[in-house]
């Protein structure tokens, strides 16, 4: 079945869809002259690719000098 559908870079309804059962055989743009069928496999071939692993930052650093406490602030001394 051949049918003819808008392209997702140019806008024109120029692209030529081929579809071949439940697969898309050829998919060409004529407006811009792209291989859409290609494209939509590159995309889809660096989604499935690995990522690379992020390490984790700490979102606090507190310091051991900040973390000690003025006994005498903290525990109220009422002289």
């Amino acid at each position: 079945m051949v049918f003819n559908v808008r392209c997702f870079k140019c806008g024109k309804d120029a692209v030529r869809l081929v579809l071949g059962g439940r697969r898309i055989l050829h998919a060409k743009c004529e407006g811009c002259d792209t291989n859409l069928l290609e494209e939509v496999m590159q995309f889809e071939a660096s989604l499935s690719a690995p990522r690379k692993k992020r390490t984790r930052k700490p979102t606090l650093n507190i310091g051991a000098e900040e973390s000690k406490l003025d006994e005498d602030t903290w525990m109220g001394d009422d002289d």
